[in-house]
């Protein structure tokens, strides 16, 4: 596909370093960068029309730490390309009412959510890190990370609140979360309240 030709074409397959890869990361900030600047003119042009897709962006969007752009592919997805029994809907032209389900933008869509809420790159976990603006408050339980680190997480005014961490296996373990930074030695299956701070 040449990208001049079909400039809000559905695939994103050049950010693939940022989403589903971890090669270009907040630990490279110019390339970051070009993947948001890339992501936002393809969606500019009409791209992510497909609930696969939009889900892809949205998981971008979250990489990138738009919390804005992430809450407008949500809810897109949940708009007009999710049935309403939540069914990821793919254009198809030659089908009877011209969607047909398809799964990926199901599973993309509970994966980039996943990232709105953690992220696990270049040796840290990150709380919290691309909050869309509209969620206020919440709580998530469960949520899982490379180590097999269970993280547990609850926020009020858009800020993170509690957090506890159920370490998966023993070792040094780098936390983020507004602004703050520190590294904890955990054992596995013990209990850290990693926030609020002391």
């Amino acid at each position: 596909v040449l990208i001049g030709a079909e400039p809000g074409h559905r695939h994103v397959s050049h950010l693939y370093g940022a989403f589903p890869g971890r090669r270009i990361t907040r630990a490279t900030p110019d390339e970051l960068a070009a993947v948001a600047s890339s992501l936002r003119d393809r969606l500019s042009h009409g791209g992510g029309y497909t609930g696969w897709s939009r889900a892809w962006a949205l998981a971008l969007a979250a990489r990138i730490g738009d919390g804005t752009l992430a809450e407008h592919a949500l809810s897109t997805l949940t708009g007009s390309l999710f049935s309403a029994s939540l069914l990821d809907l793919h254009p198809h032209g030659k089908w009877q009412g011209g969607y047909v389900f398809q799964i990926d933008g199901n599973l993309g869509a509970v994966g980039g959510i996943g990232e709105l809420l953690l992220q696990d790159h270049d040796g840290v976990l990150r709380l919290l890190p691309t909050l869309p603006p509209s969620w206020r408050a919440g709580a998530v339980t469960g949520l899982r990370t490379r180590g097999g680190h269970r993280v547990d997480l609850r926020w009020a005014g858009g800020v993170l609140v509690e957090a506890t961490i159920v370490a998966g296996s023993d070792g040094r373990l780098a936390v983020e979360a507004d602004g703050f930074a520190d590294t904890f030695d955990v054992r596995a299956g013990e209990s850290y309240p990693v926030w609020p701070r002391d």
